[in-house]
């Protein structure tokens, strides 16, 4: 019986622990480069440490996650994006923002 695309993912991780991660952290490496200005680092204050860094919508989200579940609009996880703005040449809109300086721009422009 053939096995389902599911199954067989699953019993690739297995053989390749490791793998998966791997790739994962170097394609955010690469996005949060290329939307740090070159630098893996925050875009406002220069923090660099990988862990707090995050990708910002630079004009804010047009809808928030809650909003877009209602409306039927697939919410992409942070994996999903990267992927997509690889695949599309890297668009504008976006920049590397850590942790603190993400929250403090949501704050200030009343981003949901």
């Amino acid at each position: 019986m053939a096995k389902s695309v599911k199954e067989r993912m699953k019993l690739w991780r297995e053989r390749h622990p490791g793998i998966d991660k791997q790739v994962r952290d170097e394609l955010r490496v690469e996005v949060l480069t290329y939307y740090g200005d070159g630098k893996c680092s925050c875009v406002h204050c220069g923090f660099n440490d990988i862990r707090a860094l995050s990708l910002d919508h630079i004009n804010g989200r047009e809808m928030n996650d809650l909003t877009a579940r209602v409306m039927g609009v697939k919410v992409e996880n942070s994996e999903g994006l990267y992927r997509r703005l690889r695949r599309e040449g890297f668009p504008q809109g976006y920049q590397t923002l850590c942790m603190n300086c993400q929250w403090i721009k949501r704050h200030d422009n009343n981003e949901c």
